[in-house]
């Protein structure tokens, strides 16, 4: 369906060139963008770090896609109310880069724009990621399917700072290439590999050898697959032209698509790596990722408890069989607060419960309180006598 003209109406449109001004701080500044969308927002530590009475000025959180123009040449689309309500300060430098009465592609050629509008605007969830997306989730996988095996990550990122070229030329290709080889070259670890490697069994040596060739010593398979090899000689044979001392001068190009391109082939390299990861470790991938993720949300012990705190006596529990447990509100004690309750029946008939107490009441008596604390009540009670 075509483009709702009071819709249109709401964007700005801007030079992709703006991106580099925020690239280029990137102890201020992420700028992530992907196939047909894209995110500029400060840092939390630069945040953090400003005075409060500049922290307004400095926020921009903006969300933008991507439109083509009429010539080919690609423009930032950007929800105008949005940049003047979350980025007040930035509209200013925003401003500068803006495109006065550009001519477009029509809407319904134009796959980019219209994901956007369809995904951000109308709502339609079923819009498929782009590219980066999906190979930084398959990097994902990979990294805990390698820190469940071996407790180790194999890549260093795992989380979204792909930059998609800013210019449609040949240069901005190349340096495009730069940011995915820190990725998937110089990103693996390959002390990693020398762990999987023990896990494995083969105990191999990999600190002579380049990054690649450590993944596949461990795993080579991958030397003979094309569908691997090609799409990561390509991004090293494009980052090498992006170092090169005196390369040649930038020649036009359709930079953003062929970037996008090699990133699908990436990502299918990644899926191929990380089968063979499951294959030779007997381990799923996505199972592993979520019990990762959940052991990343387990409460961090920063201190033990003093000796004579209840809390101690739950270590009674080790070696012990669990036959059921029961938990919810306990029973109302006067002048006491409120509290959860969890209490573990053991195999052997002895029985744990906890809950939980606190030094909230002297709000109550004394109206205030320096710090308010939270401690666990252990209970026990032992097990049947053996006759």
């Amino acid at each position: 369906m075509p483009l709702d003209d009071r819709l249109a109406k709401l964007f700005g449109y801007f030079q992709p060139t703006l991106l580099a001004v925020y690239r280029a701080e990137p102890d201020k500044y992420r700028a992530e963008t992907d196939f047909f969308e894209g995110r500029v927002c400060i840092s939390d530590a630069y945040y953090m770090g400003l005075p409060p009475e500049q922290r307004r000025e400095a926020t921009i959180d903006l969300e933008f896609g991507f439109r083509t123009q009429a010539n080919g040449e690609l423009a930032i689309a950007a929800f105008r109310p949005d940049l003047v309500e979350k980025s007040p300060g930035h509209v200013a430098k925003w401003r500068g880069f803006a495109l006065l009465d550009p001519e477009w592609l029509s809407y319904e050629k134009d796959e980019r724009f219209s994901l956007w509008v369809r995904r951000y605007l109308e709502g339609d969830w079923d819009v498929q990621n782009g590219p980066g997306f999906d190979l930084i989730e398959q990097l994902r996988l990979i990294n805990g399917l390698t820190r469940e095996a071996c407790g180790c990550r194999l890549f260093a990122v795992n989380s979204q700072n792909i930059c998609y070229p800013v210019a449609q030329n040949r240069h901005a290709y190349e340096d495009a290439h730069l940011g995915l080889y820190r990725i998937l070259i110089d990103g693996i670890d390959k002390t990693c590999i020398e762990q999987l490697s023990v896990r494995l069994g083969h105990r191999l040596a990999v600190s002579p050898d380049n990054t690649v060739k450590a993944l596949t010593r461990l795993l080579p398979r991958l030397s003979t697959d094309e569908a691997f090899v090609g799409p990561i000689k390509n991004v090293s044979e494009q980052r090498r032209m992006a170092s090169h001392k005196e390369r040649p001068p930038a020649l036009p190009h359709k930079a953003f698509e062929a970037f996008t391109g090699d990133l699908e082939r990436c990502a299918r390299a990644l899926v191929i790596l990380r089968a063979d990861l499951e294959k030779e470790l007997s381990m799923d991938a996505s199972a592993s990722t979520d019990r990762q993720d959940a052991m990343d949300q387990l409460s961090r012990i920063v201190l033990p408890p003093e000796a004579t705190y209840s809390v101690n006596s739950a270590k009674a529990m080790i070696g012990k069989t669990v036959e059921r447990v029961e938990c919810g509100l306990r029973q109302g004690i006067p002048g006491v607060h409120q509290s959860e309750v969890l209490i573990v029946y053991f195999t052997d008939g002895s029985v744990m419960s906890v809950d939980t107490g606190s030094n909230a009441s002297n709000i109550l008596t004394d109206g205030a309180v320096e710090v308010l604390n939270v401690d666990l009540h252990v209970a026990w009670v032992p097990p049947r006598q053996k006759p």
